[in-house]
């Protein structure tokens, strides 16, 4: 979305674009946590990395002239119904992913 904003000449700051670096550098480590645990859980710095990159791109949204955010809305919602449809039928009898959070006392 960035990158398509600054091709349509859409000033956007270098710390929004680090922002959004950011959070595409974390995403290994959750899929890698939910490869080991089962388990979807980010700690206290992923949330606040994962927060900021989603005000950069509720941001971006805005400056959207052309429909792009919209379309890829569209786009990836189709794709993860696919995704999950094709899920669902491998993994039937297996556990649903739990959502946690690894900064609650709980599960320290």
């Amino acid at each position: 979305m960035a990158k398509l904003l600054i091709a349509d000449d859409v000033a956007i700051k270098p710390e929004a674009v680090q922002a959004l670096n950011d959070q595409t550098a974390i995403c290994e480590d959750v899929i890698g946590r939910y490869g080991r645990t089962n388990r979807v859980g980010s700690s206290g710095c992923e949330l606040t990395v994962a927060r900021l990159a989603a005000c950069v791109m509720d941001e971006l949204i805005q400056l959207d002239r052309h429909g792009i955010a919209e379309l890829a809305a569209l786009w990836n919602t189709e794709r993860m119904h696919l995704r999950l449809s094709a899920l669902s039928k491998t993994f039937r009898d297996e556990a649903p992913v739990q959502f946690v959070s690894l900064h609650h006392p709980k599960n320290l």
